[in-house]
């Protein structure tokens, strides 16, 4: 016969093997992120990165005196989909490294310097380009596009 103090147990010692989102956080990846260790570490963002095919037909030659700050979730699909292949379109464009800022966000959209916050970030991945320290445009989960035809479009405005 079972009884509820079984239940309870068995209850508790279930919870315990069911990982959490918090568990399953890789806190290497919160806040600022240096670009090869994701593409090192993270085996999904480096096999994007490799087989992104670049439209070279859009002209993103003026993103060249801009800023990108690229927040995203580790744990988050379009994240795994779309920054990569936003790092490879910068680096195609010899885009120096400290015009990007690859920031890792939690499930609840925070980083240790509250710029997502500051920014009003709510999905992700985001990916927000800045001129002369201004706001131009920003791509929010999924280009409407293409990145590159999106970026052209932000960078023409």
């Amino acid at each position: 016969m079972i009884t509820r103090l079984d239940v309870y147990l068995l209850t508790f010692i279930f919870s315990l093997c069911i990982p959490t989102q918090s568990a399953n956080l890789n806190i290497d990846f919160i806040g600022d992120t240096p670009i090869e260790e994701l593409l090192k570490k993270k085996q999904i963002f480096k096999l994007e990165y490799d087989k992104y095919e670049i439209d070279n037909k859009i002209d993103l030659r003026s993103i060249k005196d801009t800023e990108v700050f690229i927040f995203f979730g580790i744990w988050c699909h379009d994240s795994q989909r779309e920054v990569p292949r936003m790092l490879r379109i910068l680096h195609e464009l010899n885009i120096p490294s400290n015009q990007i800022s690859l920031i890792g966000l939690t499930f609840k959209k925070d980083e240790p310097k509250n710029r997502a916050k500051k920014l009003k970030v709510t999905n992700t991945p985001t990916f927000i380009v800045f001129k002369n320290d201004i706001e131009i445009g920003r791509i929010i989960e999924r280009p409407s596009m293409s990145l590159e035809k999106d970026l052209w479009n932000i960078l023409k405005s």
